[in-house]
């Protein structure tokens, strides 16, 4: 912004438009294309603001502890749904082999920085493969 004596309303509104960081994950929640309700979850998801047991139970909400979707007496935490469960990481590892990808299933935050590095691509498979993740965590 050169300073040329000249009042300018896009300057100002420059200035006093709070300036957030990038995150790496954006392109993730904004594939074209998407379910609107899975592009809300996911976005809850990568945000950790999901109701899950451990967040119900600090709110004062009693439920059963344990995971239904494993059914082990594993409570059933953020990190244990995404991906430490095995029905959960069974899911996400079989939609991958579908599409021809044989990788191994880390933790949610590798998965996180993967998907978002090959969805920013932007070719068409990676389409896909942000759909389907969106949809994986919108069914978990």
């Amino acid at each position: 912004m050169a300073n040329t004596g000249k009042f300018s309303i896009k300057c100002v509104y420059v200035l006093f438009t709070p300036q957030f960081p990038k995150v790496n994950w954006k392109s993730l929640t904004m594939v074209q294309g998407e379910i609107p309700k899975h592009q809300f979850i996911l976005w809850m998801a990568i945000q950790e603001r999901l109701a899950t047991v451990d967040r119900l139970e600090k709110w004062g909400i009693q439920v059963p502890p344990d995971c239904v979707l494993c059914n082990t007496k594993e409570m059933e935490t953020f990190t244990h749904l995404f991906f430490d469960c095995a029905y959960a990481r069974s899911m996400w590892k079989s939609l991958l082999q579908c599409l021809g990808m044989m990788r191994q299933i880390t933790t949610w935050e590798t998965e996180i920085q993967w998907l978002s590095s090959r969805v920013k691509q932007g070719k068409a498979g990676t389409h896909i493969i942000g759909w389907l993740f969106g949809a994986c965590v919108y069914h978990v």
